[in-house]
């Protein structure tokens, strides 16, 4: 048997079943079975063990007494709990980019919201999920806002987390597009450096995303209910 992720090591084996959650290749409620993946990285159990151990640790797969490991799903009450975090972050993210930024931050702003645009062009009624790191407004905003505690927590932590709520927000029609125009509104405030009103918009854009969510799962409720 050939297996193609021969000798990774647990390092290889997180960031390969990260990407593939992150990716939806293995969506939320997925489950993780440690011996079918182990047969696929040509591994022994130990070091899938270990992996799934640490994405747990980060948020991305939960494992529960007699269902073992899955990607995780996210609840109202959690999704709550981490947009209201999000939006006490970002928010002073967002202030501290409009009192930071000069030409080169600005000019890579804009830059980035060219290319979201031609995406949204092309998907005008699909969702707005940026999964590079580089390509995300709110990380590029955690670059240039310049606090590494924040950036700590919103890049290295929160941000897998992040990915895996937005794909959520793909049930909701035109989020995508709605989510670029708050974008763009946040990032004229941080051209004419206005700390307050980039504050103010980054509020009403989190705020936002939470209703977006938030009316998703209920349709998709109403829709399982009708199945039933």
């Amino acid at each position: 048997m050939v297996f193609p992720h021969a000798k990774l090591n647990v390092d290889g084996i997180v960031n390969s079943l990260r990407d593939k959650i992150l990716t939806g290749t293995y969506p939320p409620g997925e489950r993780l079975v440690e011996t079918d993946l182990a047969d696929e990285f040509g591994v022994s159990r130990g070091p899938v063990r270990d992996a799934l151990k640490r994405l747990a640790g980060v948020g991305l797969v939960t494992a529960k007494n007699n269902v073992g490991v899955q990607v995780r799903t996210f609840s109202l009450a959690d999704a709550k709990a981490f947009y209201q975090l999000r939006e006490a972050l970002e928010v002073q993210v967002a202030q501290l980019a409009a009192q930071h930024a000069g030409d080169a931050e600005m000019a890579r702003i804009k830059y980035l919201l060219h290319e979201h645009e031609e995406l949204i062009h092309r998907h005008p009624d699909g969702a707005y999920v940026q999964d590079e790191k580089d390509q995300d407004f709110h990380l590029v905003l955690v670059d240039i806002a310049s606090n590494p505690l924040i950036h700590k927590l919103l890049a290295d932590e929160l941000y897998p987390q992040s990915v895996l709520l937005r794909r959520s927000h793909r049930m909701v029609k035109g989020r995508g597009a709605k989510a670029f125009f708050e974008h763009q509104q946040i990032a004229e405030a941080i051209y004419a450096n206005d700390h307050v009103l980039a504050g103010m918009l980054m509020t009403r854009h989190i705020q936002s995303s939470w209703r977006s969510f938030y009316s998703g799962q209920q349709c998709k409720s109403e829709n399982q209910s009708d199945d039933r």
